[in-house]
C-alpha cells in the first residue's frame, strides 16, 4: 500500500499567469511541513507552475529531498495560458469545465482528462514503489476532477457533504487530501483537511 499526500499549492500573489507565492501562504507551507514531519515521506513531486514548485521546495527541504517536476499535476486550465481571456471570462470558462466535464477548452484540459492525468502519476508511482509516503504538489481544481473521476458521490459526500456543490472551493491553499493505493484499488482517507493550518485560510 502507498499513501499519497495530494496537497493544493499554499497561497498565491493574486496576479495573472504563474505569480510567487504570498506571505500567507509562505506561513501555510512551514505549518504543511510541520504537519508532514510525522510521516516519512519518500518523494515529493509537484507541477511545474511555481506556485507549486515553490510549496514543494520548501517542504523537500525539511526533508532532504528533491523535488521532481511533474507536468500531469498542472492544473486543467491557468489564468494566463490564453492571454485573450480577462479574469471574468476565465471564471466562466472554469465552471464551463466543472460542469461539463468532457468540455475541452483552447488552451488546456477537460475535467476528466486532467483528473485522468493525475491518477496516472499515481498508477505510474505506485508501480514502483511499495509502502511508501509520497507527497503530489498540485492544484484545487486537478485534485477535485481526480477526486470525482475516482470515487462514488455517496463516499465524497460522507467526506464532505457539499462536496459536489463546492468543489474546488472546498480544496483550500495548502489542504491535504490522502489516498492511499494498492495494486488494485484506491481508498481515500482524508479529503482536503486543513486542521494543521491554524488561522492561515482567509
Amino acid at each position: 500500500m502507498n499513501y499519497f499526500y495530494l496537497i493544493r499549492h499554499a497561497q498565491k500573489q493574486n496576479l495573472k499567469g504563474d505569480p510567487d507565492l504570498s506571505e500567507l501562504g509562505i506561513k501555510q507551507v512551514h505549518f504543511t511541513t510541520d504537519y508532514l514531519r510525522k510521516f516519512p515521506i519518500k518523494s515529493i513531486y509537484s507541477s511545474s507552475l511555481l506556485r507549486a514548485k515553490q510549496t514543494a521546495e520548501y517542504i523537500a527541504k525539511s526533508f532532504n529531498l528533491k523535488v521532481i517536476i511533474e507536468k500531469n499535476l498542472n492544473e486543467r486550465i491557468n489564468w494566463g495560458d490564453d492571454p485573450e481571456l480577462s479574469f471574468e471570462e476565465f471564471l466562466k470558462l472554469w465552471e464551463r469545465t466543472s460542469l461539463d466535464r468532457k468540455f475541452k477548452p483552447k488552451v488546456g484540459d477537460s475535467s476528466y482528462k486532467a483528473g485522468e492525468r493525475l491518477r496516472d502519476v499515481i498508477e505510474n508511482i505506485s508501480k514502483e514503489n511499495d509502502n511508501s509516503h509520497i507527497v503530489l504538489v498540485t492544484h484545487g481544481g486537478i485534485i477535485v476532477d481526480f477526486l470525482r473521476n475516482i470515487f462514488s458521490e455517496g463516499l465524497l459526500r460522507k467526506f464532505k457533504s457539499d462536496f459536489f456543490e463546492e468543489r474546488e472551493k472546498l480544496i483550500k491553499e495548502c489542504s491535504i487530501t490522502i489516498v492511499k493505493k494498492n495494486r488494485s484499488n484506491f481508498f481515500l482517507e482524508e479529503l482536503a483537511s486543513i486542521d494543521h493550518l491554524p488561522f492561515l485560510i482567509e
